[in-house]
């Protein structure tokens, strides 16, 4: 076993139950733990994308990855206080306002040169994780949230997991397939969509007192389209790192990389889940 494939072992089975632990052990003031665990990730993220993106175009980034907590702190308070995602996209168009403005002063010391580029990569910034990341804020609004936060990050890890063992031990010769990540393979495709649909019957058979009742059409659709939104999350970030000319988006997780590497599925898949489930709870499911 190489020394990277360990590291990431020991990352997933001491790493992933501590974080799942954060959920169900620390519920107060509406997941208030698990929210600063995600302002962690967000800012983390951001900062891995600030540096990819200066390094490749030599352009400064308009605003710091600070200013960017507002958005899981907008959430947070949004959530609190019951007033939905309008603050979160008020805000969103409001920084790019400030940043357009900004960049009319800034930009006219070299004749607005890098302009489009300042832009472009900061607005980028905003939006990829910050824009993506409210929404596992929003999670936490639901009945019972423990349950479901936990329902979603078990199917998006379940098929992070899963894909790279079944394409390890089964995937040889079905690699290459995509090409921005040509070590992804059909077998972990399938394999890693296959025990996301068996993740998702267990928990809810496990725990069906603690959410609404789903059929098993259901639960299959749900499991298959998180596995598929997991999946291109995971492709989108490797198209990045190819752009860049990067292996990794950063080092601070030994074996798996930065931040971006390891959030990467769970940005995507979060607001399709987030829909998902506010269909499920609001509307029911016959």
């Amino acid at each position: 076993m190489n020394r990277k494939l360990f590291q990431r072992i020991i990352i997933t089975v001491t790493g992933v139950p501590l974080f799942l632990s954060v959920i169900f052990l620390f519920p107060q003031y509406n997941h208030g733990i698990y929210f600063l665990v995600i302002c962690f990730f967000s800012y983390t993220g951001s900062v891995e994308v600030k540096n990819m993106c200066e390094a490749k175009y030599g352009e400064k980034m308009i605003i710091p990855p600070w200013v960017c907590l507002i958005f899981p702190a907008v959430a947070y308070i949004s959530l609190y206080n019951g007033l939905g995602f309008l603050p979160i996209f008020t805000l969103f168009i409001l920084t790019v306002l400030a940043v357009s403005a900004w960049e009319i002063i800034r930009g006219s010391r070299e004749e607005f040169t890098g302009s489009l580029t300042r832009v472009m990569i900061t607005l980028f910034m905003i939006i990829y994780p910050n824009l993506l990341t409210p929404y596992v804020v929003f999670l936490a609004g639901f009945d019972r949230a423990s349950y479901l936060i936990m329902l979603f990050y078990l199917l998006v890890f379940s098929n992070d997991i899963f894909a790279y063992v079944f394409g390890m031990i089964f995937g040889r010769n079905s690699r290459g397939i995509v090409k921005a990540s040509p070590n992804k393979s059909l077998a972990g495709f399938a394999g890693g969509g296959a025990m996301t649909v068996a993740i998702a019957f267990a928990y809810t058979a496990i725990f069906s007192s603690q959410l609404p009742p789903a059929p098993w059409w259901f639960l299959v659709l749900t499991a298959l389209v998180i596995s598929f939104v997991s999946n291109l999350g995971d492709l989108f970030e490797s198209v990045l790192k190819r752009s860049v000319q990067v292996k990794d988006s950063g080092s601070i997780m030994p074996g798996r990389g930065g931040i971006l590497d390891s959030i990467d599925s769970i940005i995507f898949a979060a607001p399709v889940f987030y829909y998902i489930a506010y269909i499920w709870y609001t509307h029911g499911i016959a």
